[in-house]
C-alpha cells in the first residue's frame, strides 16, 4: 500500500489533498502542518470528503519524521508576503522554511520521491536537491505543468481539436512573465505551423491572462496546481508514464 505525505495544509495543500482523495489512492495520506490545530481540522474535513467520494484513501495526521518515510512527499508549505517585505527577503524567507522542513524530516525513505510545489518552484527544488540527502533525480518540482496545460487547452480550442491530440509546452519560471511557449515543438493534427504569428501572440496573452484573472478575483489559484500535484504523485506511484506531466 502506497503512502503519500503532504507537508503544508494551506489552500494549495488542501486542494492537493482533495485531488488525491478524489483519485482514490489505495493507501494512506499523511497530513503535516506546523499548526497542529489546522492539521487536525483538515484531517477531519478531508475524511468527510472521502466519504462522499467513496474513496478508500486513509487519511492520518502525522509528524515530519513520520512523513519522511512515505513513498511520495509533497511539499506545498510556503508563506505569504508580509508588509514591506522585498522580493529578495521573501525568497530567503521561503528558503529558510524549506530548509527547516527538510532538516526536520531527514533521513528520508531512501526510495522516496520528493515533489516541490511551492513557488519559486525551480529554485526551491534545486535547494531541496542539495539538502534532502537523496539522489537528485528523486527530488522534482511541478515545473510549468499547469501553464503547459493552459497552452494545450487554448490551442485545442482554437484548432477545434482535443487536448489529447495536442502536445505543447511552456518553459521558464512557473506563473511568471519570464515564461516562453515552445512553439517549435508544438504537435497538433494540423502540424506545428498551423497557427499564425499573430494568433500565437493572442494565445500567449490568454495563457498569461488566465492566471491573472484568477488571482485578481480570489487572491490565488490553488485548485489547478493542487490537481497537478496530485496527478504527478499518482503518475509517480503508478509509473504510468504520462507525458503530460512536464517538470
Amino acid at each position: 500500500m502506497a503512502t503519500i505525505a503532504l507537508i503544508g495544509l494551506g489552500s494549495v495543500g488542501a486542494s492537493t489533498a482533495l485531488s488525491l482523495i478524489h483519485r482514490r489512492i489505495q493507501g494512506t495520506l499523511l497530513l503535516v502542518d506546523i499548526k497542529s490545530s489546522l492539521r487536525d481540522a483538515q484531517v477531519r474535513d478531508l475524511a468527510d470528503a472521502a466519504l462522499v467520494y467513496g474513496s478508500v484513501t486513509k487519511i492520518e495526521a502525522a509528524t515530519h519524521q513520520e512523513a519522511s518515510q512515505a513513498d511520495v512527499v509533497i511539499i506545498t508549505a510556503g508563506v505569504n508576503y508580509t508588509p514591506g517585505e522585498t522580493t529578495l527577503q521573501h525568497l530567503y524567507h521561503k528558503f529558510s522554511i524549506l530548509k527547516s522542513i527538510l532538516n526536520e524530516m531527514r533521513p528520508f525513505n531512501p526510495n522516496a520521491i520528493i515533489l516541490v510545489v511551492a513557488n519559486p518552484v525551480d529554485t526551491l527544488t534545486t535547494l531541496a536537491q542539495d539538502i534532502a540527502g537523496l539522489p537528485r533525480k528523486q527530488v522534482i518540482g511541478v515545473g510549468t505543468c499547469i501553464d503547459s496545460l493552459r497552452l494545450q487547452d487554448e490551442v485545442s480550442r482554437f484548432l477545434g481539436t482535443t487536448m489529447e491530440e495536442t502536445e505543447g509546452y511552456v518553459v521558464g519560471v512557473r506563473d511568471s512573465e519570464s515564461q516562453v511557449v515552445g512553439w517549435s515543438g508544438l504537435m497538433t493534427p494540423q502540424g506545428r505551423d498551423g497557427i499564425a504569428i499573430q494568433k500565437r501572440i493572442e494565445i500567449e496573452n490568454k495563457i498569461w491572462g488566465r492566471l491573472k484573472a484568477i488571482v485578481a478575483g480570489k487572491g490565488g489559484a490553488p485548485w489547478g496546481i493542487g490537481a497537478v500535484a496530485g496527478g504527478i504523485a499518482v503518475a509517480v506511484l503508478e509509473d504510468n508514464k504520462k507525458t503530460v506531466w512536464t517538470l
